[in-house]
């Protein structure tokens, strides 16, 4: 077998999340920011970005900054935001899994690989979306971003994935992940990548492999 554990990224490789153009996690950011005074009216989703984390820490509290408000305090309440959001989106079925993915991870799992998630999203997501699917039961090892101190971990910073590795302690990793972020927390972490690039982009990070989709993952994985 080429790799004995596989850690997956959770949104655009498992969840199909983006829905309405992304436009329901900018709405909770609004919301959030709202019910701490601000006027989120005229906000871009390029700021909203920022104080969702997506840019990194520092933005996020540059934005807190430039508005009066406290940074933990905005991320904390938009990750418990947007993953109530999340999670209503799942059991209205408009968030669905990607094709094959249940059926990728039960032939990697029958054939005794190690599997993790490692992902940007809030951990709480992660935890309602793998057990509303009924995954849990096959991953040996989760991780998203837990509080905000965690924020500063998160990919492209290899420190989640190098937990992967000590908790899984199966090498070799293939991570598997949909944006350069993925490609390059992985080269950070040493491990090989596998980019899901279905909307065919262009990086500047190098992968390992890159594919539309999962459906050659097995086949990689447990090649001699």
């Amino acid at each position: 077998m080429k790799y004995e554990s596989v850690v997956f990224d959770m949104d655009g490789v498992i969840l199909n999340y983006e829905g309405d153009n992304m436009s329901w996690q900018y709405d909770a950011a609004r919301r959030v920011l709202e019910r701490n005074g601000v006027d989120a009216s005229g906000l871009s989703r390029k700021k909203l970005k920022e104080f969702l984390g997506v840019e990194g820490v520092k933005k996020c509290v540059d934005a807190c900054n430039d508005f009066g408000v406290d940074a933990e305090t905005i991320w904390t309440g938009m990750a418990e935001e947007t993953s109530k959001e999340r999670a209503k989106r799942i059991r209205a079925e408009e968030f669905v899994l990607f094709d094959k993915v249940r059926e990728v991870i039960e032939n990697l799992h029958e054939q005794e690989v190690k599997l993790g998630i490692i992902s940007n999203a809030p951990e709480m997501a992660i935890k309602e979306t793998i057990e509303y699917f009924d995954l849990k039961k096959y991953f040996d090892f989760y991780r998203g971003i837990e509080d905000f101190e965690d924020l500063s971990d998160k990919k492209p910073h290899p420190d989640h994935l190098n937990f992967a590795r000590a908790e899984l302690k199966r090498d070799p990793f293939l991570y598997i992940g949909d944006h350069e972020s993925d490609v390059e927390a992985a080269i950070a972490a040493e491990m090989d990548s596998y980019w899901v690039n279905r909307h065919d982009w262009s990086i500047e990070a190098d992968p390992t492999y890159e594919r539309q989709t999962l459906k050659d993952v097995p086949g990689i994985v447990l090649s001699e």
